[in-house]
């Protein structure tokens, strides 16, 4: 699971469907609520009582090679993404008081720290994962890498991975787009604990466009991997565009789908 995406709601999901129909879920040694993150997911890190399991969903850093030492061939792999200047917001907010690239700013600003992130980030801390292209990190990738086109190789690498990557801003719709991948009951989903937009922090346009600018240049898969890619056809521009940002026309239909 990612960071600041909802994760929580999809692992408490993830569990409940697992109580109900007897299935085991991987767990970390110890008490361990992580698989020895920030590292990259080792199939040692499963305690050995949860072994052979059915799920796999707490924290980690991803590693399919490892993943496939431990899970069944026929394995789903999902993941959650979120608005990337929201997610970043939401863990400037969050790990400040953890993270020394960002506990080193003053008066706890956001601003300044995109203003000035060479002054305060430290690329080798053990931290710094949550200042710089968290959700490209926990994805297994490179944070620091700086060639043109890695956002775009690493996107790749992800959709051809899982099959589904939902996006906590349309929780809804990702959930309903789950229930079909996995054939679920409606039961299952009435366990979310999703927190109700009106009680989201409300970010001003100028921030969230700063965010972006900031952070865009190259191009991450927190970015590349939340837009639309270029390459659609009109048709299926405007297919996803319904499903990403639906209107109240296209609601039933989602739900019919």
């Amino acid at each position: 699971m990612t960071h600041k995406t909802a994760s929580s709601t999809m692992l408490n999901i993830l569990f409940w469907f697992a109580e109900c129909h007897y299935l085991m879920v991987a767990l970390p040694k110890g008490n361990d609520t992580h698989f020895d993150y920030p590292n990259l997911f080792t199939s040692d890190l499963v305690d050995p009582h949860t072994k052979p399991p059915n799920i796999i969903t707490n924290h980690m850093r991803f590693n399919k090679k490892e993943l496939e030492k431990l899970m069944p061939p026929d394995t789903v792999y999902i993941t959650i993404m979120r608005e990337p200047s929201a997610m970043f917001e939401s863990l400037f907010d969050y790990f400040y008081p953890f993270c020394q690239s960002m506990n080193r700013v003053p008066n706890r600003s956001i601003s300044e720290f995109l203003d000035n992130s060479l002054k305060y980030y430290r690329l080798h801390e053990g931290d710094s994962m949550f200042a710089q292209k968290c959700l490209t990190f926990d994805l297994g990738g490179d944070k620091d890498s700086f060639h043109m086109d890695y956002g775009a190789r690493l996107a790749a690498q992800v959709e051809e991975t899982f099959s589904l990557v939902m996006i906590s801003d349309c929780f809804d719709e990702s959930l309903i787009l789950l229930r079909h991948l996995l054939n679920w009951d409606w039961t299952i989903l009435s366990k979310s604990n999703m927190r109700l937009e009106k009680a989201r922090k409300k970010m001003s346009p100028e921030l969230s466009a700063k965010i972006r600018a900031k952070r865009s240049v190259p191009k991450d898969v927190d970015i590349v991997g939340y837009e639309l890619a270029t390459d659609l056809s009109a048709e299926r521009q405007a297919l996803c565009t319904k499903f990403v940002m639906p209107e109240p026309p296209y609601m039933d239909a989602i739900r019919k789908a």
